[in-house]
């Protein structure tokens, strides 16, 4: 497990929403080699799952 993870687990008690910020660090780092079209259909689905994230964890509170 990488260091940055780690600290995404310890930020985030969730591990729902950690395993979603790691998910994201990877599309981000991968972000350059994806045509502007691909990039702007995985911004809105990493925002809509993003949303579906931050209920979920408020639910659970």
């Amino acid at each position: 497990m990488s260091q940055a993870s780690i600290f995404t687990f310890i930020v985030y008690p969730s591990a729902e929403l950690g395993i979603f910020l790691c998910q994201v660090m990877v599309f981000t780092s991968l972000a350059e080699e994806i045509s502007p079209s691909d990039q702007r259909s995985l911004h809105k689905a990493t925002w809509a799952r993003l949303g579906d994230v931050r209920a979920t964890h408020r639910a659970s509170r």
